[in-house]
C-alpha cells in the first residue's frame, strides 16, 4: 500500500468541494469555471493513484 501524501489528499478535499460547486447556483461561479471543469478528472486520477497502489 502506498504511503499516504497529505497534499493530494488536501487536493481531493479542494475537488469534492468543487464538484458539489458544480450542481449549485451562486453568483460569480462564471469566473470560477477553469478550476471546477477539471475537478471531475483530477479527483478520479488522484483515487486512481491511490487505489492502484500494491
Amino acid at each position: 500500500m502506498k504511503q499516504e501524501v497529505y497534499s493530494l489528499t488536501y487536493l481531493k478535499g479542494i475537488c469534492a468541494m468543487l464538484v458539489v460547486l458544480i450542481h449549485t447556483h451562486m453568483i460569480g461561479k462564471v469566473a470560477l469555471i477553469p478550476f471546477y471543469r477539471c475537478a471531475v478528472p483530477l479527483f478520479f486520477m488522484i483515487s486512481g493513484y491511490f487505489l492502484m497502489g500494491g
